[in-house]
C-alpha cells in the first residue's frame, strides 16, 4: 500500500511537472509568434507617432495641435475597416484547419481586391470632403490649412494602409510572422529617413512629412507583395487563376457586417476621446495629440495575442455534437469556454497570462513619454505640463487592454452569437463613454477628465 501511494504521489507529480512543462512550451510558441507580429498593429500609430515627434521637434504647435483631428480621421477609416484583416485570419485559419491550404490564394485574392477597392473608395472620398471632415473632427480655423494639407497627402496611403493589414493578416494565419516584420521595419526606417529629408534638408514641413510617409507605407506593400509571390502556386494571391465569383465573394464577406460594426464603434469610441480633446482648446490638444500618438501604439502591442488566440484555438473548438468535460452538449453551451476542449482551454489561460504581462508592460512604458520625459513629445513648455497629468489614466487603460484584446479574440472565432456579443458589448462601452466625456464637461475636468 506504502508503494502503492507513492507511486500514485509519483504519477500525480509528474503530471504537474509535465503541464508546466507544456504550459511554458506553449507560451514560448505563443512569444516567438506574437512578438514579432507586434509590429503589425501599431504600424500605422507608430507612423502617426514619428510624424508627431517630427512636427513637434521641426514645425510649430499650430501644426502639432493640426496632426489631431488629422489623426482622427485616419484612424477612423484605418480602424473601421479593420474587419478586412479579421474576415482574412479566419478563413485563412479555418481553411488551414481543414487541411484545404490550396484554398489560400483563392482567399487572399479576395481579400486583396476588397482591400484594394476599400482603400481607392476612401481615397477619392476624402480628397472630395476633405473640409467638411476636418470641420466635422473638430478642426478650428487656426489648424485648418496645415491640417488640410497633411490630410490631402497622408490619405494617398491608405490602399496601402488596407492592403498591408490584409496581407499581414494572410501571413499570421499562415503562423509568419517575420515578413510582417520585414516590411514594418522597412516602412519605419524610410519614414524617419524621409521625415529627416524633408524638414531638415528641405524645410518643408508638415507636407513633407505627409509624403515621406506615403512613400514608406507603400515600400511595406512591396516588400509583402514579394513574400507572397513566392509562395507556392496554390498559396500565392498572384497565380494565375479566374477572378472570384459573385458567389465566393459573398461567402468570403458573411460575417462583414456584424465585423463591420464591431470595428466601427471600436473605432468611434477613440474618435469620441480626440474630438473632446479638440474641443478643449490649442494647448490642451496638442498635449492629448503628442500622448496618444505614442499611446496608441503602445495600446496595440497585445494584439498579437488577439490573433494567436484566433489562430491557434480553432482546432480546439469541439464540434456541435461533441460533450463537453461535463457530459453536455456543445450546443447547449452558455459559453465560449465551455465549447473549448480541456487543452484548448488550458492554452486560453497562458494566453490571459500573457495578455496581463503585455498589458502591465505597455502601462509602465507609457510613464517614459508622459510623466518622465515629455520633452521627447514636444519642445513647448506650455504644453509639457498638460502631458504629465495624462499618465495615471494612461498608465491605467494600458494595464487592462492585453486581457481585453484576448477575450475578443475568443468570440470572435466563437459562433454568431458570439460575435454579436461582441457587437452589442461595444454599443454598450461607446454609450457609457459618451455619458462620462458629458460629465467630464459638465464638471470641467479637463483634459485628464477625458483620457
Amino acid at each position: 500500500e506504502e508503494n502503492s501511494a507513492g507511486g500514485a504521489g509519483g504519477e500525480e507529480m509528474e503530471k504537474t511537472e509535465f503541464s508546466m512543462r507544456w504550459r511554458w512550451d506553449w507560451a514560448k510558441r505563443i512569444l516567438v509568434y506574437g512578438l514579432p507580429a507586434i509590429s503589425i498593429p501599431i504600424a500605422d500609430p507608430l507612423m502617426t507617432a514619428v510624424d508627431t515627434i517630427f512636427v513637434g521637434q521641426g514645425c510649430d504647435t499650430t501644426s502639432l495641435a493640426s496632426l489631431g483631428p488629422t489623426g482622427n480621421i485616419i484612424s477612423v477609416m484605418s480602424y473601421a475597416f479593420g474587419f478586412l484583416s479579421v474576415v482574412t485570419i479566419k478563413r485563412i485559419s479555418e481553411a488551414q484547419a481543414r487541411e484545404k491550404d490550396q484554398e489560400v490564394g483563392a482567399l487572399m485574392q479576395q481579400a486583396l481586391l476588397l482591400a484594394a477597392g476599400v482603400g481607392g473608395v476612401l481615397v477619392l472620398l476624402t480628397q472630395l470632403l476633405a473640409v467638411p471632415l476636418l470641420t466635422l473632427a473638430g478642426t478650428n480655423s487656426d489648424t485648418l490649412a496645415a491640417a488640410l494639407a497633411y490630410l490631402r497627402i497622408r490619405i494617398l496611403a491608405q490602399p496601402a494602409v488596407i492592403l498591408c493589414s490584409v496581407s499581414q493578416s494572410g501571413l499570421l494565419a499562415m503562423k509568419d510572422s517575420t515578413t510582417p516584420l520585414k516590411a514594418i521595419l522597412t516602412m519605419c526606417v524610410l519614414n524617419c529617413v524621409g521625415d529627416t529629408l524633408m524638414v531638415a534638408v528641405f524645410g518643408l514641413g508638415i507636407s513633407g512629412i505627409a509624403w515621406a510617409t506615403v512613400v514608406a507605407q507603400y515600400s511595406a506593400v512591396a516588400v509583402l507583395f514579394h513574400s507572397w509571390s513566392k509562395r507556392p502556386k496554390a498559396e500565392s494571391p498572384f497565380s494565375r487563376r479566374p477572378l472570384p465569383t459573385a458567389k465566393e465573394m459573398r461567402l468570403f464577406s458573411a460575417d462583414f457586417g456584424t465585423l463591420w460594426g464591431i470595428s466601427s464603434l471600436r473605432t468611434l469610441c477613440y474618435s469620441c476621446v480626440r474630438l473632446a480633446a479638440a474641443a478643449l482648446g490649442t494647448l490642451p490638444c496638442a498635449a492629448h495629440t503628442a500622448l496618444y500618438a505614442v499611446w496608441m501604439p503602445l495600446c496595440f502591442t497585445p494584439f498579437p495575442l488577439r490573433q494567436a488566440a484566433i489562430v491557434y484555438l480553432p482546432p480546439f473548438i469541439r464540434k456541435p455534437s461533441e460533450p463537453t468535460e461535463s457530459g453536455t452538449s456543445t450546443k447547449l453551451r452558455s459559453t465560449p469556454w465551455a465549447a473549448l476542449t480541456h487543452e484548448g482551454q488550458e492554452i486560453l489561460k497562458v494566453l490571459m497570462a500573457l495578455g496581463l504581462v503585455f498589458g502591465v508592460t505597455a502601462g509602465l512604458m507609457v510613464l517614459i513619454p508622459s510623466w518622465w520625459a515629455p520633452g521627447i513629445l514636444t519642445r513647448d513648455q506650455a504644453v509639457l505640463p498638460l502631458v504629465r497629468t495624462l499618465a495615471l489614466p494612461a498608465l491605467v487603460a494600458l494595464s487592462i487592454s492585453g486581457v481585453m484584446e484576448i477575450a475578443e479574440g475568443v468570440l470572435l472565432i466563437g459562433t454568431k452569437a458570439d460575435n454579436n456579443y461582441l457587437l452589442r458589448s461595444m454599443a454598450v462601452t461607446i454609450v457609457m463613454l459618451n455619458v462620462a466625456l458629458q460629465l467630464s464637461h459638465r464638471f470641467s475636468y479637463g483634459l485628464t477628465g477625458v483620457w
